[in-house]
């Protein structure tokens, strides 16, 4: 069942402006939601709208107020935002990015976002509020301290991004969650409804554990979605080449199978490396 939108109004330029952006979304998903054009004053009014244009999304209703000096273009950002988070943009997946406002995890926002415009995903950026253990009446409870604060930093690091409604903010619809509990648990849930988890490394040490965080190491065993690690430091490029590594198994064809749907949604060329301590050991028919 689709998304049934309303677009209330006369041809006026903000209403064509709308109307634009509105159909230009559902020519390219034509089967994700259906679309009435609403111009009868009558009509208008016996719907409850006080002021045109507005948007109906499933009969939650958007309206553009002149009167408090809003930017149409505000308007329709907010029009746009909601259209797509109720219909994931058609095809278009999500890539999870969780942080804890460090500037690894801001790196990796920072790349997470360069990486769905050039595969138009979706970002859905997650801050996982840790409790605090607090005694009272002699048992430990679990407690959450400056939760207004985290909130203003989780928005504040979208709200930059938002600001346009240009190509960018179409190819990266972004959506902030706050979630209290602990990271780990939290993020191989919400990986259940993910196509990606992207998060950052400090890229300190050699061990393995210094490398990755406890965070990282529990997602890459447990996530229901392939996890990319992005080192501190490094930028976005556009990704040409993906190198698998390959260690026969029984579950290598499923592997292979998802690493080859990644490729070919990053247009990118794939090598596929099988590394063996003696030549000896190497299967000539695997022809690797």
């Amino acid at each position: 069942m689709g998304i049934e939108v309303k677009l209330y109004g006369k041809e006026t330029q903000p209403f064509q402006y709308l109307k634009h952006l509105i159909f230009s979304i559902q020519k390219r998903y034509p089967n994700q939601f259906h679309v009435a054009e609403i111009n009868d004053l009558d009509s208008i009014i016996s719907d409850g709208i006080e002021y045109i244009p507005s948007i109906s999304i499933n009969g939650d209703i958007i309206a553009y107020n002149p009167t408090e000096n809003q930017a149409m273009e505000s308007f329709a950002k907010k029009a746009i935002s909601q259209l797509l988070t109720e219909t994931n943009y058609g095809e278009m997946q999500k890539i999870l990015v969780p942080t804890d406002f460090s500037d690894c995890s801001i790196n990796a926002f920072i790349y997470a976002k360069s990486m769905a415009n050039a595969i138009e995903h979706m970002i859905e950026l997650v801050h996982f509020d840790h409790p605090t253990p607090v005694g009272i009446d002699g048992a430990m409870v679990a407690a959450y301290f400056e939760e207004d604060e985290k909130r203003k930093k989780l928005n504040a690091l979208t709200e930059p991004l938002t600001d346009d409604i240009g190509k960018e903010f179409f190819s990266t619809p972004l959506k902030t969650s706050y979630i209290q509990g602990l990271a780990c648990d939290n993020l191989v849930e919400m990986s259940k409804d993910a196509d990606l988890i992207v998060m950052g490394t400090h890229g300190k040490g050699n061990l393995i554990t210094q490398l990755l965080g406890s965070v990282s190491r529990y997602s890459i065993r447990k996530a229901c979605c392939p996890v990319l690690l992005i080192p501190s430091e490094y930028d976005y490029q556009v990704i040409n080449k993906i190198v698998f590594g390959y260690a026969p198994s029984i579950h290598d064809s499923d592997y292979i199978n998802q690493v080859v749907a990644w490729t070919q949604k990053l247009n990118a060329h794939l090598d596929i490396v099988h590394v063996v301590k003696k030549i000896e050991d190497t299967d000539p028919t695997m022809g690797i």
